[in-house]
């Protein structure tokens, strides 16, 4: 059975870079109105769900934790902090 990156690249990774480029609007956000923290913790939310949500679409393994696991853990550490 042959892997179909293009489902991965657009199922995981595009999602992924558009709320990498949401957190980074971050900055933009002036510290007066309060909204920036709300804001971070929407996004970290959408991180989550996506992650529930490739949860579902991946296929389960025992041995070793795929690749996609560890780059959502890595994106949600990075937007965590």
């Amino acid at each position: 059975m042959k892997r179909r990156s293009a489902l991965y690249i657009i199922n995981f990774m595009l999602p992924v870079l558009f709320f990498l480029g949401l957190d980074m609007a971050t900055f933009l956000i002036s510290d007066r109105g309060g909204e920036k923290l709300g804001f971070q913790v929407t996004v970290l939310l959408a991180v989550t769900v996506l992650q529930l949500l490739l949860n579902e679409i991946l296929p389960a393994t025992s041995n070793r934790i795929p690749l996609i696991g560890k780059n959502t853990q890595q994106e949600k550490h990075i937007l965590g902090v």
